[in-house]
């Protein structure tokens, strides 16, 4: 288990940028909708930017190495990752800034600019790894990883940030977004496998490695399943003839149980991921 721990703090930095940009694109879908913005989401998304951008700075070894590693933006998918987190970061907080000033023009801008350079980020931190030769990563299924996990995230954070109540469509909604996001994340991986099987020896011997961990994935699958159960536990109790119940603690008690769950299930799949680094030689561009 020491190797497969071994990316724990990339995972980290991950999950915290994924919630972060999955925040802020359902943050910029309701405010346009609604007409404002909800700072409670915008502060939490730029917590999780910043600890995630903090985190990327131990992974880097010193953070004066931060310098070294954009240089090469032009050729490199990594440069292009690391300055693309960073300026969604930057974006971020501004949007936090003139959110707190009220200023509804400028908050339509930044939040715009924080979700489009969040989209181009998901690209970049999915190339880093498409763009080399470990037959794990050089899939299609490292884009559904990224974008499906950060929809997935984004989802159930935002609805805890943004305290929606749980007997309403936009609480539902987002659950089932949730749900969408994580079975098409979970179907992926199934037929990544899958392929995997049938390649050469090489991709076989990297697919015995990390098929040695399927007990720790189906946990992640278990992990996700109850996640979703908790999230929509208020609900069920009340089709099922409960009263609703009333302080509204319940919804609130296992809405944020459901994220920690999920939470969980990303960081275990991520570990996953990760681990194909050690199963191969080949460095990252």
């Amino acid at each position: 288990m020491e190797h497969f721990f071994g990316e724990l703090g990339l995972s980290l930095f991950t999950i915290l940028v994924e919630i972060s940009i999955g925040m802020i694109l359902f943050e910029v879908f309701y405010s346009f909708k609604n007409g404002q913005t909800n700072k409670r989401v915008i502060s939490i998304a730029a917590i999780c930017a910043i600890i995630g951008s903090l985190v990327s700075l131990k992974h880097l070894g010193y953070p004066f190495h931060v310098y070294y590693s954009i240089v090469n933006i032009e050729t490199s998918w990594l440069s292009r990752e690391i300055l693309s987190v960073s300026t969604f970061t930057i974006f971020t907080i501004i949007y936090l800034f003139v959110s707190f000033k009220n200023q509804r023009s400028l908050e339509k801008i930044f939040g715009s600019l924080s979700a489009i350079v969040g989209i181009f980020t998901l690209l970049a931190m999915s190339n880093v790894y498409i763009y080399t030769s470990v037959p794990f990563w050089h899939t299609n299924h490292t884009y559904i990883e990224y974008y499906a996990s950060a929809i997935a995230l984004g989802a159930i954070f935002y609805s805890i940030g943004a305290n929606i109540e749980y007997s309403s469509k936009e609480y539902v909604f987002l659950g089932a977004i949730t749900i969408v996001s994580a079975s098409i994340l979970a179907i992926s991986y199934v037929f990544h496998g899958l392929s995997l099987a049938n390649g050469n020896n090489v991709i076989q011997k990297s697919a015995e490695i990390l098929y040695s961990y399927k007990d720790v994935m189906l946990l992640a699958w278990i992990t996700g399943g109850l996640s979703i159960v908790l999230y929509y536990l208020k609900n069920f109790l009340e089709f099922i003839g409960f009263e609703k119940v009333s302080n509204n603690q319940l919804a609130i008690n296992s809405s944020i149980i459901s994220a920690l769950l999920l939470t969980t299930a990303a960081l275990l799949a991520k570990l996953i991921f990760y681990l194909a680094m050690q199963t191969s030689t080949i460095g990252l561009q």
